[in-house]
């Protein structure tokens, strides 16, 4: 159930209106605010009640937009309009908290603010102005990705295929995205990264060139980048090894 739906079943329960509950319906009832109060727990939310009784809370830009004040009355229009707009708010907000740890691909945004609760008008509102403000892009999203992966985490290319194929990327962006990776510094990486693991391992030295190998195949390096790596770094390639 979304953010919305809990909010307008509190407002049309405490309602009321000679003794009786009002349904959300009756856009012509005038109810007072009886009080404002400030969430003890966030720091920028307020608790409105309505004839005494807590209906709804808000952010604090929604109380000053509104003049949601003690001693003035609202509607139900006028409140069901407000608390769609503060869950919009709150799924913005929510969404810049997301990427502020790390850029974000659309998917990811919209996955997360779903699990939040979100309703998809406010998940497809806030998605909008994110792309309109840049905040989030695909295409960009897919080549940092792509570059952080494979240089700075070593990855190789099938993994990072995968991941952006998990993040919601499109064909379109994922391809581009590694069609434009520089295959000498891709090679590089994976030299690095087979010399490195080489000097840990262990045993024997097919068992060793076996157990490379593997680990090489298992962070999604291309095996016919794996075999010339291997071969620089042990003498002997995967077909040598019979491990294709």
């Amino acid at each position: 159930m979304s953010h919305l739906m809990i909010s307008m079943r509190c407002v049309s329960h405490y309602i009321s209106k000679g003794g009786h509950i009002v349904e959300e319906e009756d856009e012509e009832t005038i109810v007072l605010i009886t009080s404002v109060e400030k969430q003890k727990r966030s720091r920028y939310r307020y608790n409105i009640f309505l004839n005494e009784l807590f209906a709804f809370s808000v952010h604090e830009d929604m109380l000053v937009k509104h003049r949601l004040l003690k001693g003035e009355y609202v509607n139900a229009a006028r409140i069901e309009m407000i608390i769609t707009e503060d869950e919009y708010h709150k799924a913005f907000m929510e969404a810049l908290r997301f990427v502020g740890r790390r850029p974000r691909s659309r998917k990811e945004i919209e996955f997360k603010l779903a699990e939040k609760g979100y309703g998809e008008d406010a998940v497809s509102r806030t998605i909008q102005k994110l792309l309109e403000q840049k905040i989030i892009d695909d295409e960009q999203f897919a080549h940092m990705w792509t570059e952080h992966r494979l240089f700075s985490q070593k990855k190789g290319r099938r993994w990072v295929q995968q991941e952006l194929q998990q993040k919601g990327l499109s064909k379109e962006h994922i391809q581009e995205a590694l069609s434009n990776v520089d295959e000498e510094a891709e090679f590089q990486a994976a030299y690095d990264t087979a010399k490195k693991k080489w000097a840990t391992i262990k045993g024997e030295p097919f068992e060793r060139k076996h157990k490379l190998a593997s680990f090489m195949l298992r962070r999604g390096y291309p095996s016919t980048m794996v075999n010339t790596v291997l071969k620089q770094v042990t003498g002997e390639s995967l077909d040598e090894l019979d491990m294709i």
